[in-house]
């Protein structure tokens, strides 16, 4: 089952089934909600986000692409604040529900290609994005799908399924601080902004505040991005309440750093991501 309903001039879909609620904005593509059934959301949403054409929802899953960070402008690509087209809702024989949406022009993009984007809500939920290059020449593309994870209190938060992965630190404004080596599950008490390189590897996000832990998995990614903005990074953005740092964790199946992609003339690369709570 699906509705759409208009906020602020934007269409937004709500899926709903057995397994849960979703809501998704054609604005970016943006997951902005998931509420499996009997479970409280998993994702989370800043409640200073702007929701207005041309800007970025902050929370949720944004779209990165077709770069990550944000040495061109917009920050991560124009992929998250662009309008998508409604191309269909599918429901599964498996009982979950299926929504398709595409984009095929943007006025930033310097080079021909059709993106496909599917979140499928069942047991789980996941994001599939898919981009053909359908110019004459090869283009070098990054990207991420960039979730915020709900959370009871980040004191809380454990991350484990990284130890051993080697990993940039990204705080340094001005250059990145590589060869660092993950030791045991991850605690935040600081501000981390880390690119764990040459890793597939599963994730499980661990809330000690409520017991409830998250399966985290993913495809057509060697990059994982956690991050958390800390106190001074979280005043900085006009669209991030000063103490919402407390509330949630990113944790992003990524292209980036040295896992960015060339897409050959009729190429596709697929960036996907699945989460299940436990």
């Amino acid at each position: 089952m699906f509705e759409k309903k208009t906020v602020n001039g934007i269409d937004v879909i709500t899926l709903s089934n057995a397994f849960g609620k979703a809501e998704i904005s054609l604005l970016g593509a943006h997951v902005t909600s998931w509420v499996p059934a009997g479970e409280a959301p998993v994702l989370w949403m800043s409640k200073k986000s702007f929701f207005e054409p041309g800007k970025a929802i902050r929370g949720g899953i944004p779209v990165c692409w077709p770069w990550f960070g944000g040495a061109k402008k917009p920050s991560h690509g124009f992929a998250r604040i662009e309008m998508w087209q409604f191309a269909g809702v599918y429901e599964l024989p498996c009982g979950a529900t299926q929504l398709v949406l595409t984009l095929d022009e943007a006025a930033l993009a310097d080079f021909p290609f059709h993106a496909q984007y599917s979140v499928t809500m069942g047991r789980s939920l996941e994001v599939v994005l898919t981009v053909e290059n359908r110019g004459s020449v090869p283009v070098t593309t990054s990207g991420a799908l960039h979730t915020y994870f709900a959370a009871s209190d980040i004191a809380d938060v454990r991350i484990s399924g990284l130890d051993g992965a080697s990993f940039e630190d990204r705080r340094v404004s001005a250059e990145k601080v590589t060869g660092h080596v993950q030791d045991g599950e991850i605690a935040v008490d600081a501000e981390v902004d880390r690119l764990y390189t040459d890793t597939t590897a599963d994730v499980i996000y661990s809330d000690l505040g409520t017991g409830r832990s998250i399966l985290v998995e993913k495809l057509g990614s060697c990059t994982t991005v956690v991050w958390n903005p800390w106190i001074a990074k979280a005043a900085a953005m006009p669209d991030f309440g000063d103490e919402e740092y407390h509330e949630m964790i990113c944790i992003e199946a990524a292209n980036a750093g040295p896992d960015e992609r060339v897409l050959v003339p009729g190429v596709s690369h697929t960036l996907a991501q699945k989460i299940t709570v436990l």
